[in-house]
């Protein structure tokens, strides 16, 4: 996503709180970049609500640093499944393997 419009491009107008921003995208990123500021604004107005942290800037920053937080923590859950997953077929292969020379 980028602000330039290009013929395939189009621009959409999203809310965060109470600024509209307008954002140039593809048909196909339009309703992720919508779902994303949905997302992004939902969690700023749950920041505003605590009043710990004042003005636009700082309150984006803390979202930033959510998010990231956030992802990361997923992206480590995602890589210990993968593990897992991978540990699981070397054993079920070894298991196979066991049963083949067993009945041999």
């Amino acid at each position: 996503m980028n602000n330039n419009p290009t013929p395939e491009r189009t621009t959409v107008t999203i809310r965060l709180l109470d600024r509209s921003y307008q954002v140039s995208c593809s048909a196909e990123e339009r309703p992720l970049l919508l779902a994303s500021a949905e997302l992004v604004s939902g969690k700023m107005q749950q920041i505003r609500q605590t009043g710990k942290v004042v003005g636009m800037e700082r309150m984006l920053a803390v979202v930033a640093l959510n998010l990231a937080q956030e992802l990361l923590v997923q992206q480590q859950a995602s890589e210990q499944t993968s593990a897992l997953d991978q540990r699981i077929n070397q054993l079920s292969e070894k298991i196979r393997q066991t049963l083949d020379d067993s009945l041999v």
